[in-house]
C-alpha cells in the first residue's frame, strides 16, 4: 500500500468541509465560526460539538442500515443514539492515534508540511464520505482506511490489525481484521473522532491557530503530563490519547510501533501518528506553546516540541531534549527566539525532526517525526 493524494485547492477543501458541516445539521458550520469569532465557543467545545455531530450521524446511518437484516459482522442490531452519544461525552472523547504500515509511515514522514495540507484533505474527504454511508459494511470502512493509507484507528483494532498483518503480510487483509475486532459501528465511530479534528482545521483557517501531526518511528510509547504542557498564547484544545494494548491498559498519547517477524523471518513494521490542534485567544495574540514527551512510566529523557502562529511574527517549530514541567517557561524565550521553517535534534538518545508549512499565515501545518527515542 502507498499513500495517495492529490493536490488541492485548500481554499474549495474549506469549502467542502463547511459544506460536510453544514450537512450534520443546518448552519452548523457557521455557528460554529461565528461564536468562536465572538469567543463564546472555544475550539475544544466546537471540536467536541462536530465530535458528537458526527456520531450521531454514523449511528443514524447505522441504525438505517441494518433494518430488515440479521446479525452480521456490518450489523449487530439497533443503538440508542443519543446513549451512545452521552456515554462518548462522559469517557472523555478520545484523540485515538492512526497505525501506519511501515512503508507508508516513512512515505508520511517524508511528506513536506505542506504535502501534509494535500493529504489531510483527501483524508477529510474519504472519511467525510464513510460517515454519510447509510449501512456502511466492512468493506467500506477497509476501503476509506486503505484508500488514506491507515492501517487502523485506535488500540483494539490496531492489536488485531498488525497481527494479521504478521500472518497474512497482505494490508487489505489486516485493515480488514482490525475493523471486524471492534465491528463496523465502532470503527466508523472511531474514524469520525478523528475526522472532528481534520474538520476543525479546516473550518477556522483564517485564524490564528496550529495544527500539529506527531509520526513516532520507534517502539517506545510516549506521554505528556499536563504539568508538560506550557502555552505562551491560546489553549491546546486538542491532544493525541490513546491506550496500550490490553483489556486493563493505560493511556498513551503517542503509541511506540509494532514490530515483529513473519514466516520467513523478515521484518513486518507499522507505526503510530498522533494530532494536536491549538487555538489562540482573544486580543492581539496567536497560538504558541511547547510540550514535553517522555517514555511511558519514566521521567526522562525528554523531547520538547515547540509550535509558534504569533499574531504578527514568522510561524515556526524547534526542539530541545530534557526539559519538561516549568522548565518549559524558562526556556521559552531562548527557544522561540530559535524558531524556524525546520529545526533537527539528535541528542541524549533522541532523534527528531520538526517543519512548518508556512512562516507566515494562519492555522500553519506542522509535522514533527521522531526517529529515535531510547528508553
Amino acid at each position: 500500500m502507498a499513500i495517495q493524494y492529490e493536490k488541492t485547492d485548500l481554499v474549495a477543501a474549506q469549502a467542502a468541509a463547511r459544506d460536510f458541516v453544514n450537512g450534520l445539521s443546518e448552519g452548523l458550520a457557521a455557528r460554529l465560526v461565528d461564536d468562536m469569532s465572538k469567543d463564546k465557543l472555544s475550539l475544544e467545545g466546537a471540536r467536541h460539538l462536530l465530535a458528537e455531530a458526527i456520531t450521531r450521524r454514523v449511528l443514524t446511518n447505522y441504525n438505517k442500515g441494518g433494518e430488515g437484516r440479521d446479525s452480521s459482522d456490518d450489523w449487530e442490531g439497533p443503538v440508542d443514539i443519543e446513549a451512545e452519544v452521552r456515554a462518548l461525552k462522559s469517557n472523555g472523547e478520545a484523540n485515538p492515534n492512526e497505525l501506519y504500515e511501515g512503508p507508508d509511515a516513512l512515505a508520511l514522514a517524508g511528506m513536506s508540511a505542506g504535502e501534509m495540507g494535500f493529504y489531510l484533505a483527501d483524508k477529510r474527504e474519504t472519511y467525510e464520505r464513510l460517515v454519510n454511508t447509510v449501512g456502511a459494511s466492512v468493506g467500506d470502512a477497509a476501503n476509506a482506511l486503505y484508500k488514506v493509507g491507515v492501517i487502523s484507528v485506535g488500540e483494539a483494532a490496531s492489536k488485531k490489525a498488525f497481527s494479521e498483518l504478521v500472518k497474512t503480510k497482505s494490508v487489505r487483509k489486516a485493515i480488514v481484521a482490525g475493523v471486524k475486532a471492534v465491528g463496523t459501528r465502532r470503527a466508523v465511530v472511531a474514524i469520525g473522532l478523528v475526522l472532528a479534528a481534520i474538520l476543525i482545521y479546516f473550518i477556522v483557517t483564517n485564524e490564528k491557530n496550529f495544527y500539529g501531526v506527531v509520526l513516532n518511528l520507534t517502539e517506545t510509547n510516549l506521554n505528556c503530563a499536563d504539568h508538560d504542557r506550557f502555552m505562551y498564547a491560546g489553549t491546546l484544545v486538542s491532544f493525541p490519547l490513546d491506550k496500550e494494548d490490553g483489556v486493563n491498559a493505560d493511556a498513551v498519547n503517542i503509541r511506540g510501533g509494532s514490530i515483529s517477524f513473519d514466516d520467513e523471518g523478515n521484518d513486518v513494521e507499522a507505526y503510530y501518528a498522533g494530532t494536536y490542534f491549538a487555538e489562540k485567544k482573544i486580543g492581539l495574540f496567536g497560538a504558541e506553546g511547547m510540550f514535553s514527551l517522555t517514555p511511558k512510566g519514566k521521567s526522562s529523557p525528554n523531547l520538547a516540541i515547540l509550535f509558534s502562529c504569533p499574531y504578527s511574527a514568522n510561524n515556526g517549530v524547534n526542539l530541545e531534549t530534557n526539559i519538561r514541567g516549568s522548565q518549559l517557561s524558562d526556556n521559552w524565550s531562548r527557544l522561540h527566539r530559535a524558531r524556524g521553517a525546520r529545526k533537527v535534534i539528535e541528542q541524549n538518545g533522541i532523534h527528531a525532526e520538526s517543519t512548518v508549512d508556512s512562516v507566515r499565515g494562519s492555522t500553519p501545518i506542522g509535522l514533527t517525526v521522531i526517529r529515535k527515542f531510547d528508553a
